[in-house]
This record gives structure tokens, C-alpha cells and sequence, in this order.
């Protein structure tokens, strides 16, 4: 976030804030946002790599439900949608294998048909 500041310094854009409030939530995002990937960084020299991923993957969950539940904010039909993909794909990267167990039948393995 440095970087980017001083690249608008140097580029002459306006940076006022409408308010102070706004400023205060914006330092409160970008230091969340810096924990998270410090965090992340750190799991993935202790976890296995897909629950790493699983935990990362579920972030906009975690978000939507923060929102919801902090800031009572509502979700559109398109929002609800995109965020039942992600926590499918949470689940898949969790338990992939035991998810393609069900699609994949195993009961031929191991036998011929001649």
C-alpha cells in the first residue's frame, strides 16, 4: 500500500478522503488484509497444503458472514449464487478425495472383463 501511495504523490492525484472515518476504515482493511496474508504465509509451513488452500479459499465466506452478521448488510440472488460456488469449492479442494468417490466407481478396480 506504500508503493501505490507514493505513485499517486508522485502523479499528482487527489487524495483527500471525503472524511476521516473513511481513512480509519480503509487502515482497518489494509492492516486485515496485510494479517491475512501473514497468517496465510505462516499456515502454509504448518498445515497441509489443501487445508492451507481450503482456509484461504474461504475467505469471501468468512467476509459475506462478518458482514451479515456485524454490519447487517444484504446479498444480491448473483452474490448468494457466486458464494455457494466458493464453499463448494472449499469443500472440494477439503475433501476431494472423498467427494470423487461418490461421482467415480470403484467397484470394477482390480477385475478383468476377458
Amino acid at each position: 500500500m506504500g508503493i501505490m501511495y507514493l505513485l499517486s504523490l508522485r502523479q499528482k492525484q487527489d487524495l483527500t478522503f471525503a472524511s476521516k472515518h473513511n481513512f480509519k476504515w480503509i487502515l482497518i482493511i489494509s492492516a486485515t488484509n496485510l494479517l491475512m496474508a501473514l497468517v496465510y504465509a505462516w499456515c502454509q509451513f504448518y498445515l497441509p497444503q489443501p487445508i492451507a488452500v481450503a482456509l484461504n479459499s474461504s475467505t469471501p465466506i468468512f467476509m459475506a458472514l462478518f458482514d451479515k452478521i456485524l454490519y447487517g448488510v444484504s446479498m444480491t440472488k448473483p452474490q448468494v449464487t457466486w458464494l455457494m460456488v466458493t464453499f463448494f469449492g472449499v469443500l472440494l479442494v477439503a475433501n476431494g478425495n472423498q467427494i470423487t468417490t461418490i461421482f467415480h466407481d470403484n467397484s470394477h478396480e482390480g477385475s478383468s472383463s476377458f
